[in-house]
């Protein structure tokens, strides 16, 4: 009585422990949520096929029991290798992996569903003719199902070993629980078919196979997820303001992050294919030969009519062993300081009011010029508008400034092959080839700037 009040206790406090476990993951909808949740369902089957194996009355009642106790530790066993597969950040090699270890999975519960009509893998029978007690006997298609059990656990093993390895070191200590749960679930159900059916192996599997799910749901959200770091990093990566492009070893685009894929409008069905060549000829980058002897260069990408800057770096990637496996573009926006420098450098060539050349830039195009045409001869005019300040006295300020304008609006459309400056205030120059140059047109249209703005003066220009 008091050993089937143990196996009772340990079933009811492990299904109480996974379901409540479930009930608080009901809302997880990722991948690795999704696993968890298989995880858990298994593991509550699980306890009730032993339950089954233990307290059945008849030989077709326990050999259902054994019979599902074996199929949904074999799921429960792909499903932890999935989760890990998923937790561990996993390289795409385990795509191919996961879906043999389903195929093996799948075979497996075939078999053992075939088992429930005839006793392909389990044979129940009494010990002697008057006994009640029944024996076990495993035949030889059980072994070939703990075989395929045998490679999904050890494909689980190796994973959660990789989660293990690969998880921040801070949070190792707290996963070795969970992991010590995994080896005695792995010991305890291996020897199945070595022990009798007494009820204490049952009893310490279902333990331990409840302690794997459970401690890994306490791990996920009280001690930090297994793959917290990576995840992170990830997220932090795919946020990040710069472009980021990764390429493989064979220079297929591998990888890019979201401000990458708006930049280059890049989708996900050119991962594997798009070249790197291929990429820096479509927007208009140097060759690869000029990018990996200077690495860190600008860049400029126009885009709906406005152009945007960008500091660009350019990295090879190599393993401790020198062996190439990759290299990655970062794009780092430059335009708001390409538009301040640009503005600097207006204001230090340009006039600020009327958009012309100042002095320091007049003389330094003029010479320039000269040096260029050494077969011209050239005039330098320097003039000014006779009493200018009576149009700031009478009119205003503004009045002043739109005049000032008018002049150098009119020398950008007579000089504009030429070189012209504003020199200061009401101060002008130009430097025109002596055969372009008429000082009466010029002084007339100078009037008629002061008088196209609506002022009733006839200023004229001193030479």
């Amino acid at each position: 009585m008091a050993k089937q009040l143990f196996f009772l206790f340990a079933f009811a406090l492990s299904s109480i422990t996974s379901i409540v476990c479930l009930i608080k993951m009901r809302t997880n909808s990722s991948p690795a949520g999704r696993c968890m949740q298989g995880l858990l369902l298994c593991n509550i089957l699980f306890s009730s096929a032993c339950s089954l194996a233990l307290f059945g009355k008849s030989g077709v009642l326990i050999r259902a029991g054994l019979l599902l106790k074996e199929l949904f530790s074999i799921w429960f066993f792909y499903l932890l290798f999935a989760y890990a597969c998923l937790s561990a950040d996993a390289p795409s090699s385990c795509t191919t992996m996961r879906t043999g270890m389903l195929t093996v999975a799948s075979l497996d519960s075939v078999l053992l569903a075939a088992g429930l009509f005839t006793p392909a893998a389990f044979r129940v029978y009494p010990i002697t003719v008057q006994s009640a007690d029944l024996a076990v006997e495993h035949t030889a298609w059980y072994f070939l199902s703990l075989a395929a059990c045998c490679v999904l656990v050890a494909a689980a093993l190796f994973c959660v070993s990789l989660v293990f390895l690969r998880s921040p070191r801070p949070f190792r200590r707290k996963y070795i629980p969970a992991f010590a749960a995994l080896v005695a679930a792995v010991v305890l159900h291996a020897s199945a078919f070595l022990m009798k059916t007494s009820g204490l192996h049952y009893a310490l599997c279902i333990i331990s196979f409840s302690a794997i799910p459970c401690l890994l749901y306490a791990v996920i959200f009280y001690f930090g997820p297994v793959w917290f770091a990576s995840k992170i990093n990830a997220m932090m990566v795919d946020h990040a303001e710069g472009g980021l492009l990764a390429f493989s070893e064979q220079d297929l685009l591998f990888s890019f992050n979201q401000s990458g894929a708006s930049l280059f409008s890049l989708t996900q069905d050119q991962i594997g294919k798009y070249t790197r060549t291929q990429f820096l000829s479509d927007f208009g980058f140097p060759p690869s030969s000029e990018i990996e002897e200077a690495p860190n260069f600008s860049y400029s990408l126009t885009q709906d009519e406005s152009t945007r800057h960008f500091e660009v770096r350019f990295q090879v990637l190599n393993d401790e062993n020198g062996r190439h496996f990759g290299s990655y573009f970062s794009f780092r926006e430059d335009t708001a300081h390409h538009a301040m420098l640009a503005r600097q450098r207006f204001l230090a060539t340009y006039d600020h009011l009327t958009g012309i050349p100042n002095r320091s830039f007049f003389l330094e195009q003029t010479e320039k010029m000269l040096r260029s045409h050494p077969d011209i001869r050239f005039a330098l005019v320097y003039f000014d508008v006779d009493n200018f300040k009576i149009i700031n006295e009478l009119f205003g300020n503004r009045a002043g400034d739109l005049s000032l304008k008018s002049i150098a609006t009119l020398l950008q459309t007579t000089f504009s092959s030429w070189t012209y400056a504003r020199l200061d205030t009401d101060h002008f120059a130009f430097c025109v080839p002596e055969s372009d140059l008429n000082l009466k047109e010029l002084s007339t249209a100078i009037s008629g700037c002061i008088r196209g703005i609506g002022l009733p003066l006839d200023m004229q220009a001193s030479f």
